[in-house]
């Protein structure tokens, strides 16, 4: 049942879940906090388990309990594999949270260059801005990543010169 295989995983008892995921038990089970077992398992940092829920369907588009998709989630740590896979399933490589905030912003948030690009290559936004109105250039150049700003430079984002210097002089 979901509740066994949410109670196995939470409890550490892995195979246990896998077995009863692999016997159609459905992956988008939810736990108090209405968070799926992909959504658990990304936290957790959980490779083999993220692997099996994405294919056994999980939902691709699920969100942690402070609206964050499971791509945003997986682009914080530069999961290219599993962006890939979720993306493939029917992510939505825009869906944002609440404070709108996507994937590409959690990407340059955290000096994921390469993730960056991979979004990029499935469609992302990457001038979208954040409720704060912060492009994921602006990100980028605020927190020093020459490395993300060089990337989105090249991948083409809108470049507002006076922002960015204003940014680069604080």
């Amino acid at each position: 049942s979901e509740a066994a295989m949410l109670s196995a995983y939470q409890n550490g008892h892995v195979n246990i879940a896998k077995k009863l995921l692999a016997d159609g038990v459905n992956p988008d089970v939810e736990n108090e906090a209405k968070e799926t077992m992909l959504i658990i398992a990304i936290a957790k940092g959980d490779d083999e388990m993220i692997k099996a829920l994405i294919a056994a369907g999980a939902n691709p588009n699920a969100r942690n309990k402070d609206s964050h998709p499971a791509l945003s989630l997986l682009a914080q740590n530069g999961k290219n594999e599993f962006i890939s896979l979720l993306i493939d399933k029917g992510a939505d490589v825009n869906l944002q949270s609440e404070s709108g905030r996507a994937a590409a912003n959690w990407a340059a948030t955290y000096n994921q260059a390469s993730t960056l690009e991979l979004l990029h290559s499935y469609g992302a936004n990457l001038d979208q801005q954040n409720e704060n109105g912060w492009s994921r250039l602006m990100v980028a150049a605020s927190e020093g990543y020459l490395e993300t700003v060089i990337q989105l430079v090249e991948l083409g984002v809108n470049v507002d010169v006076y922002t960015v210097v204003l940014l680069a002089v604080k």
